[in-house]
This record gives C-alpha cells, sequence and structure tokens, in this order.
C-alpha cells in the first residue's frame, strides 16, 4: 500500500509541471462567469491618451499591443502588452492573470509591469453595458480603477485612473484596442 501511494506521489509531481503550461481555447464550463473574460482574447492593437496632470505629467499619445488567451485548463486569462515609448517616457511591457473566484463572487487579477510594480485587483461585470470594472492597489498604496467596455465584438474602449495615497489623481488614460483580424 506504501509503494502505491509513493508511485501517485511521484507520478502527480512528474505530469505536473506538464500540465501547469497548458492553454485551453475556451473558459472552464464550470466557472460561466469567466465567459466574460473571453472578451479580452485574441491580438489586440491600441491607442490611447494619457491626460495632462499639473506637475506630473504633459500628456502623451501613444500606441501598444495587447494578447489574451485562457491558461490553465481555462481556469485563468492570462494578457501580455506591451506600449511604445514617447518622449522622455520609456516603453514598458506587462502581463496580468484574470480568473472569477466563485468563493468570493468576485473577478480577481494579479498585474506584472517590467518597471518593477505589482498589483492585486477585484473586478464586477455589468452584463447590460457589457462592462468589466477593475480595482487594483500596488504595494506603495496607489489605487488604479480600470473600466474596460465593449460595446461590439473586437472592439475595447478603456479608461485607467490612478491615484495615490492621499487620492490626488496621478495618472488618467482614455484609449481604443481594436483586435487584429486573424
Amino acid at each position: 500500500m506504501k509503494n502505491a501511494f509513493l508511485i501517485t506521489i511521484i507520478a502527480g509531481i512528474v505530469v505536473a509541471p506538464g500540465r501547469a503550461q497548458d492553454t485551453a481555447a475556451t473558459p472552464s464550463a464550470d466557472v460561466p462567469e469567466l465567459a466574460a473574460l473571453s472578451r479580452l482574447i485574441g491580438k489586440w492593437d491600441s491607442q490611447f491618451e494619457a491626460k495632462r496632470i499639473e506637475g506630473v505629467t504633459e500628456g502623451e499619445t501613444r500606441k501598444g499591443t495587447a494578447e489574451a488567451g485562457w491558461i490553465l485548463g481555462g481556469r485563468f486569462l492570462r494578457q501580455t502588452w506591451a506600449v511604445e515609448g514617447a518622449g522622455a517616457e520609456p516603453g514598458m511591457s506587462g502581463s496580468s492573470i484574470m480568473t472569477y473566484d466563485p468563493a468570493k463572487k468576485a473577478y480577481r487579477s494579479w498585474h506584472f509591469v517590467s518597471t518593477g510594480s505589482t498589483s492585486e485587483g477585484e473586478g464586477t461585470y455589468d452584463k447590460a453595458t457589457r462592462t468589466i470594472t477593475w480595482t487594483a492597489r500596488d504595494a506603495n498604496g496607489f489605487r488604479t480603477r480600470t473600466r474596460s467596455s465593449f460595446a461590439e465584438d473586437g472592439s475595447e474602449n478603456w479608461t485607467i485612473t490612478v491615484t495615490d495615497t492621499e487620492g490626488r489623481i496621478v495618472t488618467d488614460m482614455k484609449g481604443k484596442n481594436t483586435r487584429r483580424k486573424p
């Protein structure tokens, strides 16, 4: 009996690394709320405008790209993105992992940026407006609010507002992502 248990443990260790990297074409069917995140699937081109904020930023227009797909058996959506530099502002890239947590009854996200910043957030989905709203906090206490609306398939209009620990706006952007045709 001990040998059978040991073999099961070893088999789990050997097989697990391969399964941990699996991808899926669709979200996991046993969590229907994940379907809302499917709107992010694909390769995207992005254009956005960062508003001028006195003493913080001059404001600028930038371009970028994004790509998203299901991972880990369709339980999580991984999105990667890159933004071109503009003027004195360098380019940057990042990755986000998103899911729906049935226990919390909330969408959850984790963000990692090439600048070294990380954040964790929660979100809601409004089916009537096809809008996902995320609120995240980073280690410095900055709060990021992201609203993504999908009025039509293949098009995402979004806003991102970041406030510091005093509630002052330090980033205010709006943009549009357009899904590339296959």
